[in-house]
């Protein structure tokens, strides 16, 4: 039984919805289709993976030269050709194929995973929350039935797959591992458009029962399954797992782009082991496993800053001993998570300074107690991974979450300091998934605020960490200034410089953590813990080359209490705002944080943090 495509056209009074932007046409998860594809195809095919199964991931670009002519696959897209070619149904009119041409395709296959599961006949999302991972693939948008021991969550990851098609069109076939079925079915997701008639934005290829008007099926048909393998020339066979087939694939998605993606997002899962990646184009494969990662990495020039740190995961991976793993002390469990020297045993420290000092590969175990409201708390830990540069430059470090790279997670930069901060012990990293955006590629304190207690603090004791804990084995040999804490950003390598302006009694620079972000910066816990009802002043001016900015403050530069300016306080209550000034009282001295964004974007940020007299 062959297929077709099917569009259900739209009632009256029936509401016309089109297609969320962030799913397809402006979502962060997909501006470069390629790399965007790469990264959220293989995180849902590690999610798949059968129990003691290694995943293999096969990549092939099939170009214009060695892709199959119309004669071949008219039949997968003539019922579709007036839905592709209707106006303002989302797909830009000068990017279309040609009607009658090859169709060159990429095709994206993984083995040693379960396939798509559940009832194909399922048309509502499984009452009792039961796995139903066909339904969630082809019949839902933003939803997903993963529990928290997923790398991915918001059910995203195949709208990548719609976005890299030059007509937002993919097939899937797959086998599955618990019944062997096959199957294979098309979807098109367009806006609202006419074409002879009002329809939906939803196109899906395959039958359509006898009893059903609007509710299609995938194709079962053995000799139709073998014919659509044949055509777009998949590897399947008769091993589980999923195929999709991406027709007509973006321009810019190239085999270079795929293994450079590949690298960057999953170095450390690859020299795991956990992970095998195939990119095949013209005939040519590469293999990337933990045996060839490095030496294809090395014939990339774009990916040759990354060696240093995929070095130091290999390390960390296969050559570290457990006795070279140093634990730390636990944080007080009743509070927010924070650095101080009193979390390093005179012992660790003193052997860690020396590691330091001999640049040797230094390992950190954290552990800390993820507390979730309404549940008991939890022990958890993540690890930290130092290696000395060859040079000063200023490095940031790389978040690694249940083996996905967290590519913008805003840590600050450490001159001369390669780092990798590994998280994949369950409580910390379904603490850290809940902060994610769609693309699992920032952590956003708000995300975590209501159902973590001091969250937003704990978020930044992960994110701080690196910087915390060079600055902390480094405290000896530096001279520490206690009457002034000032960081200049977002320049990367201003560090701290002095002023001298008039300050209060008291000032003390390791009570505060100031990092810079974007557009503003961040006040939160430093090495001591300050007592509680302390009164803190917080002060900042756009810096001038010579003399104390703070002195030079105009108020048409900005004013805290006006936009663009905007300020989250967690942890502390804000008594006074005026100008360029802030006066906080300390209420949860573990875990405050002030955040305050919207300064200009070209200028450079001096801030001031000070103990006021009570």
């Amino acid at each position: 039984m062959t297929g077709n495509w099917h569009f259900k056209p739209i009632g009256k009074g029936e509401t016309i919805r089109e297609p969320t932007a962030e799913a397809f046409f402006a979502s962060d998860a997909v501006r470069k289709p390629g790399s965007a594809l790469i990264r959220e195809g293989i995180q849902n095919s590690l999610d798949s993976t059968l129990p003691g199964e290694q995943t293999l991931i096969r990549i092939s670009l099939i170009n214009e030269a060695d892709a199959p002519g119309w004669h071949e696959t008219a039949q997968y897209f003539t019922s579709a050709w007036t839905h592709y070619t209707a106006e303002d149904n989302g797909l830009p009119p000068d990017e279309l194929p040609q009607q009658g041409g090859v169709c060159p395709f990429l095709v994206f296959e993984d083995f040693g995973t379960k396939g798509l599961q559940g009832d194909p006949e399922t048309p509502y999302p499984p009452k009792d929350k039961s796995e139903n991972n066909f339904f969630h693939f082809f019949r839902a948008e933003g939803r997903t039935d993963k529990d928290t021991s997923k790398r991915g969550s918001w059910g995203l990851g195949k709208d990548t797959f719609f976005r890299a098609s030059s007509i937002n069109t993919l097939f899937g076939l797959t086998i599955r591992d618990d019944d062997r079925r096959r199957m294979v079915m098309g979807k098109t997701v367009l806006k609202s458009h006419y074409a002879g008639d009002e329809y939906c934005q939803d196109g899906y290829f395959g039958v359509r029962p006898d009893d059903e008007e609007h509710f299609i099926m995938p194709i079962e048909d053995d000799g139709a399954i073998e014919e659509f393998l044949n055509v777009f020339r998949s590897y399947r066979g008769g091993d589980p797992g999923l195929s999709i087939f991406v027709p007509w694939p973006d321009t810019e998605i190239s085999a270079k782009e795929i293994i450079q993606s590949v690298f960057q997002n999953y170095f450390y899962t690859i020299l795991a082991g956990e992970l095998v990646v195939m990119v095949e184009t013209q005939g040519i494969e590469t293999w990337l496993d933990k045996d060839s990662l490095l030496n294809e990495a090395r014939k990339i020039p774009e990916v040759q800053d990354n060696l240093p740190i995929t070095e130091l995961a290999e390390w960390a991976l296969a050559r570290l001993e457990d006795a070279e793993r140093h634990e730390l002390n636990m944080p007080d469990p009743r509070q927010g998570w924070s650095w101080s020297s009193k979390l390093f045993s005179e012992e660790v420290l003193q052997t860690l300074r020396e590691k330091l000092q001999n640049q040797d590969n230094i390992a950190i175990r954290v552990p800390v107690t993820v507390r979730k409201r309404g549940v008991a708390a939890e022990r958890s830990h993540f690890d930290v991974y130092l290696r000395s540069s060859e040079s000063n430059e200023r490095l940031r470090p790389v978040f690694i979450r249940d083996g996905i790279v967290i590519s913008n997670v805003g840590a600050p930069t450490m001159g001369g300091m390669h780092s990798l901060v590994v998280i994949d012990h369950q409580p910390l990293s379904a603490f850290l998934r809940q902060s994610e955006n769609p693309s699992h590629t920032i952590w956003q304190g708000q995300q975590v605020k209501k159902e973590y207690v001091s969250g937003v603090g704990d978020l930044d004791f992960v994110r701080r960490s690196v910087r915390e804990i060079v600055n902390l084995l480094t405290a000896e040999d530096r001279e520490e200034d206690r009457h002034l804490l000032a960081d200049l950003f977002p320049a990367p390598g201003s560090g701290r410089r002095g002023g001298n302006g008039p300050g209060p009694i008291e000032r003390n620079p390791s009570f505060f953590a100031i990092t810079g972000t974007s557009s503003g910066f961040t006040v939160a816990p430093g090495r001591d813990q300050i007592a509680a009802d302390s009164l803190v002043r917080v002060q900042a001016a756009y810096d001038i080359r010579r003399g104390n900015p703070l002195s030079k403050y105009r108020a048409d530069d900005f004013q805290l209490d006006q936009t663009p300016i905007e300020y989250q306080a967690t942890g502390v209550e804000v008594l006074e705002v005026n100008d360029n000034r802030m006066v906080l009282k300390i209420v949860e001295p573990g875990s405050f944080r002030l955040a305050v964004t919207g300064f200009d974007y070209n200028r450079q940020v001096y801030v001031r943090a000070d103990v006021m007299e009570g």
